[in-house]
């Protein structure tokens, strides 16, 4: 099974040394490029084989997302919609 993850996900399992569970489940995780630097921003994270760095079209629905979300949540759900893929998100709300 393929599945595209956004960056929250994937620092959580990092941060536990448990990415291997996202394997054991899935064949493919994508992410898009700032997913990609959401995770690699102390510069030391090397992705896994089976994780790979896909880009969502720029459409008007993105531009929508990322009005409401962060760009790596907004480039997650559209690059699901548009493959049609499951996605995997957690949403976390900021407390002001």
């Amino acid at each position: 099974m393929i599945v595209v993850s956004d960056s929250t996900t994937l620092i959580i399992l990092g941060d536990l040394g448990k990415l291997v569970y996202l394997r054991n489940i899935f064949s493919t995780v994508f992410i898009p490029q700032k997913v990609y630097e959401e995770i690699n921003f102390k510069k030391d994270f090397a992705l896994p084989e089976y994780i790979k760095v896909a880009e969502p079209k720029e459409t008007e629905q993105l531009q929508e997302l990322k009005m409401l979300l962060d760009d790596g949540e907004s480039e997650a759900i559209a690059l699901a919609l548009e493959n049609r893929l499951p996605l995997i998100i957690l949403l976390h709300q900021k407390i002001i």
